[in-house]
């Protein structure tokens, strides 16, 4: 079996180790269109030189690469594909055209604004496709006075680097409060004041209008502002890479690729991952653009499980999150209580508690549940402490409907004279279910 990958992205990477573990006489063969192997955005501070600390686990995946018989062609785009022939066009140094058997459509996302005026200039670094050697940038080295499009994850993760590499960092996002996709305005504040106490100049509500290029520097424009900055990261406007599958008229409106619960598309024995997609969120028949690592990760898997027949059936996502920002760590799970209440009605409880004896608040918790029902739709968590692994716990839980005290009542851990996370969250289940009751 020919099996052909496009895109050296984080779900490509894990289809064609996947591939080689299942299939071990099948030839497996990357098409790249860049000079490098998986740009893994979330994960830029370990792309810096200046960083020291231990690469995420999720970067094993190359150094599994190395060791596998995958063919990988760098420099080489797809321009076309013939599903009929089942090959593919190239353009690239080395080959011209490839044939395969199955097909893994794999090509990530690129960043496409429709209304900043002004995006295309030089000096706008996209974190896409200009920030994985940023810091042999001489735009950005030489640059004091930092602008960040976009305070979602990405956004918050970079500008802490930023400013560790001694940049001034100024941070707009259009919502009302940071992640507003993951997390609501109580739990962004905590957040957002260790932002502005580190010396970030943070503007919330500030949607950028146009960009302008004057001489040696740029002017950030908004409704209500006007920065000037030496340099500017687009953080934000993600968007499905797929034009080269434009003339198979099988793309969706937002250019996102249609797939079944097996990740087939609708051309014979091609398959979509990663950012190429949209997931089903929480249920059937709710499909979200979700470009998230875990996402590539058990798509790109579950893909070449698939290769052979249909075997693996992706779950709705849950969409789990979780980062470490400016002293704090962030995790979120399922809906938001501003997404939920649009469809029920709601009870949420914050949940306040220390993992320590000698320290004060060490941990928020908050929880969204059905006021009828009492079944979980969503959870975040802010602690000073890693307790990520909490709303790990409820990815099961929330997919299969389960309520607040059916949940709190599952078996937890409990140890004598060390600190019990577990408790914590039995007890904020048992406050939702009061709080239903009130």
């Amino acid at each position: 079996m020919k099996i052909v990958i496009v895109g050296a992205s984080l779900s490509g990477l894990a289809a064609a180790v996947k591939s080689r573990q299942l299939y071990p006489e099948s030839s497996i063969t990357i098409i790249e269109k860049s000079s490098q192997l998986a740009a893994v955005p979330m994960a830029l501070e370990w792309l810096f030189k200046s960083n020291e600390g231990e690469v995420p686990s999720y970067f094993d995946l190359l150094e599994q690469l190395k060791t596998l018989q995958v063919d990988y062609f760098l420099n080489h785009e797809v321009q076309s594909i013939d599903p009929a022939q089942k090959r593919l066009s190239l353009r690239g140094a080395q080959v011209s055209q490839l044939s395969y058997d199955c097909l893994i459509v794999a090509t990530g996302s690129t960043q496409k604004s429709h209304y900043i005026k002004g995006g295309h200039h030089p000096g706008v670094l996209l974190c896409k496709d200009d920030m994985v050697r940023l810091e042999e940038n001489p735009l950005f080295v030489r640059a004091k006075e930092v602008a960040l499009i976009g305070g979602g994850q990405l956004g918050l993760r970079l500008s802490e680097k930023c400013q560790s590499l001694g940049k001034h960092v100024h941070l707009f996002e259009a919502g009302e409060h940071l992640d507003f996709k993951h997390c609501d305005a109580d739990m962004a504040a905590l957040l957002e004041t260790s932002m502005v106490e580190s010396g970030l100049n943070l503007y919330l509500s500030h949607r950028v209008q146009k960009i302008e290029k004057c001489h040696d520097h740029f002017l950030i424009l908004t409704k209500s502002a006007k920065r000037s900055v030496d340099v500017v990261l687009m953080c934000a406007g993600l968007r499905p890479n797929t034009h080269f599958l434009e003339d198979q008229h099988i793309l969706a409106n937002d250019g996102t690729i249609p797939v079944n619960a097996f990740l087939e598309t609708k051309l014979p024995q091609v398959f979509a991952v990663g950012d190429t997609i949209k997931l089903d969120f929480l249920q059937e028949n709710d499909p979200r653009y979700l470009p998230l690592i875990n996402t590539a990760i058990r798509t790109g898997e579950i893909a070449a499980y698939n290769l052979n027949g249909p075997r693996i059936a992706i779950e709705p996502s849950v969409k789990l999150v979780s980062g470490y920002y400016y002293g704090w760590f962030r995790t979120a799970i399922g809906m938001t209580s501003d997404e939920a209440e649009l469809f029920q009605e709601i009870a949420v409880i914050t949940y306040k508690g220390s993992l320590t004896h000698d320290r004060g608040e060490e941990l928020r918790m908050k929880l969204i549940v059905s006021r009828e029902t009492g079944q979980l739709l969503g959870a975040q968590l802010l602690s000073a402490m890693d307790c990520s692994y909490l709303l790990q716990c409820l990815v099961q839980p929330i997919r299969l409907g389960m309520t607040d005290l059916e949940i709190a009542f599952q078996d937890f851990l409990m140890t004598v004279g060390q600190t019990n996370p577990f408790y914590h969250l039995h007890k904020a289940l048992l406050m939702s279910a009061s709080a239903r009751e009130v």
